[in-house]
């Protein structure tokens, strides 16, 4: 019994003893207060405020069964799009090749958020303490592409073949185009892919129909060949 009131005396807490240290320290208390309010309003300030904007793209089959590879027998059950295709064209959407006509296009290395300089407070700041590698060490082709993968994300809408372009930008306006830009250029190396395929399946064709035409004509040779012998004439 003796050890169960100790441990309950030591469990017990004086708030008369605990108010009187706190009413003895209230300046250091407030001056903690104080600086931790001060930094928080100053990281508050120095934040620059991130605007996001999206766009969706639907992937649709660009394949027919007159490009497939001939000896494409074995997965001719297999849909036109599935998982890896789907995956594969989010790799595609992201790819440096894209991002870089993007930038080109909308100009983004003249935009300080991009690279083009570096003379902000914070960013000299973590220069200097380590946290972030100096960007004057690098081109500004791959600064503008490192920011613009940093604020772009790229995915697929789970069960489904929708992709989501997500970018972030200071700029309102600029992180709405970023994503409608990336979309059109998928587009157009789509569209360029589907012209690419349709010559290669016209090339693929071209041999059929000559044949094809030729038996025809050989064949109306012999037709005509036989009217001939056999005194045949086509009437009205």
């Amino acid at each position: 019994m003796s050890g169960a009131r100790s441990v309950v005396n030591d469990i017990d807490i004086d708030l008369g003893q605990l108010f009187r240290a706190v009413w003895r320290n209230w300046v250091r208390i407030l001056f903690f207060a104080l600086i931790v309010t001060v930094g928080a309003f100053l990281i508050a300030t120095l934040a620059t405020p991130q605007y996001r904007a999206e766009t969706r793209i639907l992937i649709e089959a660009r394949e027919s069964p007159f490009t497939r590879p001939t000896n494409a027998t074995a997965d001719a059950d297999r849909p036109l799009l599935d998982e890896e295709a789907i995956t594969s064209q989010v790799e595609v959407i992201s790819s440096a090749d894209i991002l870089r006509d993007v930038a080109r296009e909308l100009k983004l290395s003249e935009r300080a958020e991009f690279g083009a300089k570096s003379n902000s407070l914070l960013g000299n700041l973590m220069v200097a303490t380590g946290l972030r590698r100096d960007p004057s060490q690098a081109s500004l082709e791959e600064r503008v592409l490192k920011e613009m993968r940093e604020r772009l994300t790229v995915f697929r809408v789970e069960r489904s073949r929708v992709i989501v372009v997500r970018f972030a930008s200071e700029d309102p306006q600029l992180a709405a185009d970023v994503p409608n830009a990336i979309a059109a250029a998928y587009v157009k190396v789509q569209e360029d892919a589907k012209l690419a395929s349709n010559v290669g399946a016209t090339q693929w064709l071209e041999p059929e129909i000559a044949d094809l035409s030729q038996r025809v004509r050989e064949a109306e040779e012999k037709v005509a060949a036989y009217r001939a012998q056999a005194d045949l004439f086509m009437g009205q």
